[in-house]
């Protein structure tokens, strides 16, 4: 096989496996996008702390307690994004958000997934959409408490079905306040502006869109097993491609 063989014959793989990607991204990820320009990866289950009954059964509870330590200089904290280790709840904190402490050389930054059920009612027609989360910091090794940040970020929370808001409490959970939000990540995640360290809850209104319920597909086929069809034989179907590709060359040879 000639060099020119050769790279039509991988040419013509390269854009089959595109192809492949391609038409698998909307039956995997349910989203009609570009895959180079989005993910591939499925959307994971919300993991509740106290789930609602339809999702008992399968839910995966987060860790109580988790704790992120950011690097403190003599300029403050450097640039850096805490979060949970599911990425639920995460705040974004620019390079000398939290101002230098000496001798303090860290920042502790903790985040307590809590049922917002145990805390204080929320504002009139709106309602919890996920775990509460109790963000605060400290300084280390000192211990001395970090209450608000000196240049703002941003907080950004995941929620069970669709939130359209969120809720901040500087009090323990006792009172909220909205605050003013958008929606990223596909609708399920919701963004605000970060200062102060305290109480946040993804909260649905009454104008929230409605939820969409995914379901297991029911044994024996259906409409839930048409994907995996479906991808089976375009998978197949571009094997067979690159085959008869590679044996048309050969005979041309």
């Amino acid at each position: 096989m000639t060099g020119r063989h050769r790279s039509a014959v991988a040419g013509a793989a390269v854009a089959l496996a595109y192809l492949v990607v391609v038409v698998l991204t909307p039956v995997v990820t349910g989203r009609h996008t570009r895959p180079l320009f989005d993910s591939f990866t499925p959307s994971v289950p919300y993991h509740w702390v106290h789930p609602p009954k339809e999702f008992a059964a399968s839910n995966v509870k987060p860790p109580a307690t988790e704790s992120v330590k950011v690097p403190l200089g003599p300029t403050g904290s450097a640039n850096a994004g805490p979060q949970t280790s599911d990425t639920q709840a995460i705040i974004s904190l620019v390079e000398g958000a939290i101002p230098p402490h000496p001798p303090d050389t860290e920042v502790v930054v903790t985040f307590d997934a809590l049922d917002p059920a145990t805390l204080g009612p929320l504002p009139p027609n709106e309602s919890p959409d996920g775990n509460a989360y109790r963000i605060t910091a400290k300084f280390s090794p000192s211990g001395v408490p970090i209450a608000k940040i000196t240049k703002p970020g941003n907080v950004a929370l995941d929620s069970g079905l669709g939130a359209d808001g969120a809720l901040f409490s500087a009090d323990d959970g006792k009172t909220w306040k909205a605050l003013e939000t958008f929606a990223i990540g596909g609708g399920t995640r919701v963004a605000a502006i970060f200062t102060d360290f305290g109480i946040y809850v993804p909260a649905r209104s009454p104008n929230a869109p409605k939820p969409t319920v995914v379901t297991a597909p029911k044994a024996g086929g259906g409409s839930g097993s048409s994907g995996p069809a479906i991808a089976i034989g375009v998978i197949g179907a571009s094997i067979v491609a690159v085959v008869v590709a590679v044996i048309i060359v050969r005979r041309r040879r």
